[in-house]
């Protein structure tokens, strides 16, 4: 039964971070739709963008 109640969690567990995570890119994608396309902002938050999808990615695998 324990075994049981752990995997759970862990499932919960990774499926709120999947969604803390969805929840930042989506405000990067704001921000940058909302920012004047400033160079150096603007390449930040697209590595900003890619590193979470990049951490989203792993944690659907």
């Amino acid at each position: 039964m324990y075994i049981k109640d752990s995997v759970i969690e862990a499932q919960i567990e990774k499926d709120l971070k999947k969604e803390h995570i969805k929840g930042r890119i989506q405000e990067v994608v704001s921000q940058i739709r909302l920012r004047n396309r400033c160079r150096s902002r603007y390449s930040g938050m697209r590595e900003r963008l890619k590193r979470l999808r990049g951490e989203l990615k792993l944690l659907s695998d």
